[in-house]
Parts: C-alpha cells; structure tokens; sequence
C-alpha cells in the first residue's frame, strides 16, 4: 500500500479542521440555546409579572365592589335600626379586610388598607347616629308624655281648686 508523503500534514490539517468544526458547532449551538432561552426566562418573568398585575386587578375590582355595596348599605341604613346596619355591613368590612392581604407590598394594599378603617369607622358612626335617631324619637316621646302628664296634672288642679271652690 502506498503511502502519502505528506501523510503527518494531512493528519494535522484533519484535526485542525476536526478542531475548528466542533468549536463552531459548539459556539452555533450555544448562540441558538441562548437566543432562545433568554427570551423564555424574560417571557416567564413577564408572565408572571402580568399575571401578578391582573391578580391586582382583579382584586381592586372586588374591593371597590364591595366597597360599593357597604356604602349602598350604608346609605340604606338611615332607615333601618342598627342591629340590621351591624348584621349587613360586618360581612362586607371582613370582605374588605381579607381581600387587602393579597399583597403585601403592594402600595395599593395599603391604601385598601386605610380605606377599610375609614369604612370601619364610617359604620360605626353610622351605628352610633343610628343609636342617635333612637334617642331622639325616646326624647320626644318622653316630651309627649310630659305634656300629657302636664295638661292631666293641670286638669287634676282645676278639678281640686274646682271643689274646694264649692
């Protein structure tokens, strides 16, 4: 069998190419692998960004409906007594209470956070001018009774001056 002459130089010149097509394959496949992973990590991070937003959302949305419907409650309450006020309006505030601890750290929560005091202290005041109206309707009443007591007591003296008039 014949054998080249420059067999050593042709073995080198293989390995060398050898060499250089596995290196740039490596580096294809790696530049392929991180073009597409990077954007799904960031594509991931962004889902879970957007969802997060839409939770919040979400969550406002059912606050402010149930902040609506206290207040329609509330408004309601000015003809109702207070036991009805305290038994609509307890649910709603605990709904407001446990729907502003989704997040944290949110400054949105905090704000819920705040509104639900003010909701808080808005019923009880409503509880309180509630107990108010009661006592003004006690108050009148307690005056009718003391124009009556006071025309039968009036009446009781004339009868008494009446007879010892005779």
């Amino acid at each position: 069998m014949l054998q080249p002459l420059n067999a050593r130089e042709h073995n080198q010149a293989f390995l060398k190419f050898l060499f250089f097509l596995i290196l740039t394959l490596i580096m294809v496949v790696s530049a392929v692998y991180i073009n597409f992973e990077i954007p799904n990590k960031e594509l991931g991070i962004l889902r879970e960004r957007s969802d997060n937003a839409r939770n919040q959302a979400i969550a406002q949305e059912n606050f402010k409906r149930t902040l609506s419907e206290l207040i329609v409650i509330a408004n309601r309450s000015d003809s109702s007594s207070k036991a009805m006020l305290q038994s609509e309006a307890r649910p709603k505030l605990d709904m407001l209470r446990n729907s502003s601890s989704i997040d944290d750290s949110s400054s949105s929560n905090r704000m819920n956070i705040e509104v639900w005091k003010m909701a808080n202290q808005f019923i009880d005041t409503k509880s309180k001018l509630s107990d108010l109206k009661d006592f003004e309707d006690q108050i009148r009443k307690y005056k009718e009774q003391i124009s009556d007591l006071q025309r039968q007591l009036e009446n009781c003296q004339s009868r008494v001056n009446f007879n010892n008039g005779n």
